[in-house]
């Protein structure tokens, strides 16, 4: 009785949080939903500032991370590219070597981080349980310092200066722009220029951002594939146990915001986007909707 007494308080605090969440950035959603994604980042004085010539850093897809305020700029993958493959060798080889051709600096982790979770059960088939926090977390930073490590041998090899002194870096749950344990992501940022660092603007909805953008060079023809992976994702979080999932509605859906290089471009990654979502239940009801606004010119 004790241990249900406890979930249910616990659920119960929860859920005051989703909702203080949900009415912070509800002018903002309002506002989005009112307008349309063009209109409304169109509006936005400083949106170029957003958009940088490269990344430096590497940081999660989780809008804790990937909003957070950062002068450099940013690339977003799920877990430090582990997601790349279901074998960790070859997530870790592919990681590498995007991070190579990306020019990366800087690569991060973060506490409670679901895809080390997810990836803690690949590479241990025969576990029945759950994970620990202090086991997922473990994975997570032990992931980032072996991707560091092939990074510099690969550069080694190819005689490359770029990745040689690669950076690590830790993120906990507290420096991250979202509650623990509760994600306050209102849509996903498909990224079609790789170079969106919404960090550098206000009063923005909160969102996961995908680095679509700037993969096809490392990843060719998989490009497509792994980013419906991190979608999907993205969606799976947004309307599970940790995000808002039932305050989304067909008058205020979950939004993939879809950043586009020219009018065809974004055409292309809308139909993508909707390729990958058609057969999901929330996206026929219209509680996901697809969006977007073109990146500004001459970047």
């Amino acid at each position: 009785m004790k241990t249900e007494f406890k979930a249910k308080q616990e659920k119960r605090g929860i859920d005051l949080v989703k909702n203080r969440e949900w009415e912070t950035q509800s002018p903002c959603i309002k506002e989005l939903h009112k307008e349309g994604a063009k209109k409304f980042f169109e509006g936005i004085g400083n949106l170029r500032e957003a958009f940088r010539p490269r990344p430096d850093i590497a940081v999660c897809m989780d809008e804790g991370t990937a909003m957070k305020k950062k002068e450099k700029g940013v690339f977003t993958w799920a877990d430090t590219g582990r997601l790349f493959d279901k074998d960790k060798e070859k997530a870790c080889e592919k990681a590498a070597r995007v991070a190579i051709d990306l020019g990366l600096e800087e690569i991060t982790s973060h506490e409670d981080c679901g895809v080390a979770k997810l990836a803690w059960k690949w590479d241990n088939p025969d576990e029945k349980r759950e994970p620990t926090d202090k086991e997922v977390n473990d994975y997570a930073e032990d992931w980032t310092k072996k991707l560091a490590e092939k990074i510099k041998s690969i550069s080694e090899e190819m005689g490359k200066e770029v990745g040689k002194e690669v950076k690590i870096s830790y993120i906990t749950a507290k420096e991250m722009l979202r509650p623990k344990d509760i994600h306050n992501a209102v849509g996903v940022y498909y990224d079609g220029t790789g170079k969106f660092n919404p960090g550098r603007l206000e009063n923005i909805p909160q969102g996961f951002v995908i680095s679509r953008g700037g993969l096809e060079e490392s990843l060719g023809e998989e490009t497509k594939d792994y980013c419906g992976q991190e979608l999907g994702i993205a969606c799976s979080i947004a309307f599970g146990d940790h995000g808002f999932s039932k305050k989304f509605s067909k008058k205020e859906p979950f939004t993939i915001m879809v950043i586009g290089k020219n009018l065809q471009h974004l055409e292309v990654l809308k139909r993508e986007a909707e390729g990958f979502l058609k057969i999901h239940p929330d996206f026929k009801t219209g509680k996901i909707k697809i969006d977007g606004f073109l990146a500004p010119e001459g970047l």
